[in-house]
């Protein structure tokens, strides 16, 4: 029988107090029951959150990343548009490159895609182990409510075939193309429809309760089987609510309603939902999951406890590891929006952005652009950059006298750039390094430029070249200018 053999979450250390965004804003709709959220600081995101749990759920199994046959991936706010995360986990974690990597989206009903898909990847017996990741860190408008509920957190689980600690049972789904978020193409906040109403009669509580609905028909139980129920959780009170209508237990959610203090985890909700379960969860206990993807609908799934849980408590770090108030540290509003980028100033240009913009030009501008060396007095060697003392090894000497850098030289060595940051040229082009003053054996006077209108297959050592002032390109408004090399034809 198919099963959970280890599961990890990870939430992020900085929080928010939603009352604080709240001050910012009075007139949002607020979070119901939201507290405090989570916050993904400036270096973290669904990777480095998904890979601390996998690293947890790893631990709580008991096994190694090489017994891992597959990788599932769900997210909607990675870093790419185009790219794998499932891939680069597998790289980071040292997992095998012949094993399945698949990475799901589209919605916040990613998460228990990933799941069941991988579920039923493991019953097959073609792998013996597979990963799922479920990790998010959505975010909302400037106002929006949704900026007051977003929270940022993973979840993953290793499903395998023995050594269990619950069982796969029976699972329904309930589609519905009804969107009631999304993020356009190209855009990095969340919209919705600002309407109460509509959220009520098609929101996440109504597809949810279907797919429930059909999977209690399917396996004719009713709620009171069902010990906990690990719900999809938008905020701190929709889940309660829901349960509450359905008539399960009262007590089914007093563990695994973590949004309170959290906020709504996207992809990862009902997983960590589940994980709050597990950890409070007895032999025999069974556990209803339902996720709830905008677009989608909902996936509906029963999970039953096994004698293995007792047996595997406290091999990884806790939910309420991550809940304990001396693992939080708590940001202010202004601090939040510098997190998430919305609150930001100019930089100041880069040292050497821009000739007659930077600070720097008015020391080193007659060297950098004009193109002034230094000839020691002692050995009559050539120095450019400018340099405090003579670089020839048994000089040393610290007397110069400013003399112009001829702009002809010759290649003494070369090499291919193809990958190009802020040049407006573009790849592959020639970099070389050409000597440009003094007699044979002089130390000094070597200069490393880009090549331009010189084809690659006429650069070759010993090639005549000139220097030639150019535009490279621009940062805040500013051009940036300096010397590039072109042949010479003799």
């Amino acid at each position: 029988m198919t099963g959970i053999a280890g599961y990890g979450v990870y939430m992020p250390r900085f929080r928010i107090q939603t009352k604080l965004m709240r001050k910012a804003w009075p007139l949002t709709a607020g979070a119901p029951g939201v507290v405090e959220k989570s916050v993904a600081s400036v270096d973290e995101d669904c990777l480095t959150m998904g890979l601390e749990a996998s690293l947890n759920a790893l631990k709580h199994a008991g096994i190694e990343a090489s017994s891992i046959g597959a990788v599932y991936f769900g997210t909607i706010s990675g870093p790419y548009a185009d790219g794998s995360l499932a891939m680069l986990l597998a790289e980071v974690l040292g997992i095998s490159s012949d094993v399945i990597i698949t990475d799901f989206g589209g919605s916040t009903r990613a998460g228990s895609r990933a799941f069941l898909d991988c579920v039923d990847l493991v019953s097959t017996g073609r792998v013996q182990y597979g990963l799922v990741v479920g990790a998010d860190c959505q975010i909302g408008a400037v106002g929006d409510s949704l900026e007051l509920t977003y929270g940022a957190g993973a979840a993953a689980y290793i499903l395998g075939g023995e050594d269990v600690v619950a069982e796969m049972g029976e699972m329904n789904s309930y589609s519905s193309a009804f969107v009631t978020s999304w993020r356009g193409n190209g855009e990095t906040e969340v919209r919705r429809y600002d309407d109460a109403r509509l959220l009520r009669d098609v929101g996440p509580g109504v597809h949810m309760g279907k797919a429930i609905m059909g999977l209690l028909a399917k396996t004719g139980q009713k709620p009171d089987a069902f010990s906990q129920l690990a719900l999809y959780q938008p905020d701190g009170k929709s889940a309660l609510g829901l349960a509450k209508s359905m008539k399960f237990n009262p007590e089914a959610m007093t563990h695994s309603n973590f949004a309170p203090t959290i906020g709504d985890t996207g992809s990862s909700s009902p997983l960590i939902s589940l994980a709050c379960a597990l950890e409070r969860a007895e032999p025999g206990e069974k556990i209803l999951v339902a996720s709830y993807g905008s677009g989608t609908g909902s996936d509906a799934f029963i999970v039953t406890v096994g004698e293995g849980i007792d047996r595997k408590r406290g091999d990884a770090v806790s939910v309420n590891a991550y809940l304990d108030p001396d693992n939080k540290e708590y940001i202010d509003y202004v601090q939040y929006e510098k997190i998430r980028g919305r609150l930001k100033m100019d930089l100041m240009p880069e040292t050497m952005t821009s000739f007659g913009a930077s600070p720097p030009m008015l020391r080193d501008g007659k060297y950098i652009v004009g193109l002034t060396a230094l000839k020691c007095k002692t050995c009559g060697s050539i120095n450019f950059p400018a340099r405090n003392i003579c670089i020839e090894k048994e000089c040393r000497s610290r007397e110069f006298e400013e003399v112009p850098l001829p702009r002809q030289g010759v290649i003494e060595t070369f090499y291919h750039q193809y990958v190009v940051y802020t040049s407006p040229e573009e790849g592959p082009f020639p970099m070389c390094v050409a000597r440009v003053s003094g007699r044979e054996g002089e130390y000094g006077g070597k200069i490393t430029a880009m090549m331009i209108d010189s084809p690659m297959e006429d650069v070759k050592i010993g090639a005549n070249v000139a220097l030639v002032f150019r535009r490279h390109g621009a940062e805040q408004g500013l051009v940036k200018y300096g010397y590039k090399f072109k042949l010479v034809k003799e």
